[in-house]
């Protein structure tokens, strides 16, 4: 009898920590005994600064003002993990990427993106004049070169299919490394150009190197960063799937007007932050000026067919996944367009700071 009850006790535990491990921690009282949604996050990558948005609406309370309570942002390793750990139910949300998303998709994995936190990509491919004799400033003078790439990530995709539209592609050296070993590699002479995001290039000028580099988005049209769930999660939880998206879009909005305060915010997040306070505020000002904003009519998260499509036939040609429908990976229908912060979120910041 007593060995039955330990038994009992101890499956009742596992499922209790099976539970916690879903990322969605069910129901916490708010005020007044008002049950709230609790969620947990997958970012796409460490705690830093181009995840700002997400943090200053914790921080500030948008997330509770929505219903919704973030109990935790969990540091990922790249968006396709991300995808991956949101598809598996450990977690309820992820950031994450369109590439990342449909190769999810075409594992069985139940994933969807609800809304496009960076309607740009920020990848670029970048170099330095010691090592690549002079400045890059287009695609087709990568041909017979060497590039050093992270393993197994998205961007590394698209820069293939940006090489293939400039008639290079077939010439290039691909030199997998892992992450944030591109820069050594193209310092030590390894590489003659590296992929990886916009602040690679910058860190470099401002160590004294003779640096350039060509904008991904510049040349093909795709998705950004994206905000991941389960569709199965949607259906049951529509609210707190609607209340995220408008609590993310008014805090990018508010770092947008406030960058130094917003970086205040990541700082109290991650403290090692502050070493490179100045790099995290140009990365607040870069993301939501030029990956975030796309015109004066701008609205957060909204997503295009154009470029999921786009997306999903550099996945097929480069032989990442098969034909998909590339509809079934996204949808606007939870993106609350009356909510001005996600309906007129141009009209909600600052511009020409």
């Amino acid at each position: 009898m007593v060995g039955e009850k330990k038994a009992r006790r101890r499956e009742a535990m596992r499922l209790m920590a099976t539970g916690l491990g879903l990322g969605v921690s069910g129901t916490v009282s708010g005020k007044g005994g008002k049950k709230r949604s609790a969620v947990r996050v997958m970012l796409n990558w460490k705690t830093n600064a181009t995840q700002a948005g997400y943090f200053v609406a914790k921080r500030r309370g948008f997330y509770d003002e929505q219903g919704v309570t973030v109990r935790e942002f969990v540091p990922g390793q790249g968006g396709t993990f991300a995808a991956k750990q949101v598809g598996l139910k450990r977690h309820a949300f992820g950031l994450s990427d369109a590439a990342s998303v449909l190769t999810a998709r075409g594992k069985g994995l139940p994933v969807r993106s609800f809304g496009t936190s960076q309607q740009r990509s920020d990848g670029v491919v970048y170099t330095v004049k010691k090592a690549f004799g002079g400045t890059l400033n287009r695609p087709k003078q990568l041909k017979g070169r060497t590039i050093a790439v992270p393993k197994d990530s998205p961007m590394t995709t698209l820069t293939k299919a940006v090489l293939k539209r400039a008639g290079v592609l077939g010439s290039v050296e691909f030199l997998g490394v892992a992450p944030e070993q591109q820069t050594p590699m193209l310092l030590s002479g390894n590489a003659d150009a590296a992929v990886a995001i916009f602040d690679s290039p910058t860190g470099l000028k401002r160590k004294g190197y003779d640096a350039s580099a060509i904008r991904l988005a510049d040349h093909i049209p795709t998705v950004g960063r994206t905000v991941v769930s389960r569709p199965k999660f949607a259906r049951q939880n529509p609210e707190t799937v609607r209340g995220f998206l408008r609590a993310t879009a008014k805090g990018w909005a508010w770092a947008a007007n406030n960058p130094e305060k917003a970086m205040d915010v990541m700082v109290a997040a991650k403290p090692s932050l502050k070493q490179e306070r100045g790099m995290g505020v140009f990365k607040i000002k870069y993301t939501t000026d030029n990956l975030i904003a796309a015109g004066k009519r701008t609205r957060w998260g909204w997503q295009r067919p154009k470029s999921w499509r786009t997306v999903s036939n550099a996945l097929f040609e480069t032989g990442v996944v098969p034909k998909t429908d590339v509809g079934a990976a996204w949808t606007n229908r939870f993106l609350d367009t009356d909510y001005r912060y996600v309906g007129d979120y141009a009209g909600q910041v600052v511009t020409n700071r």
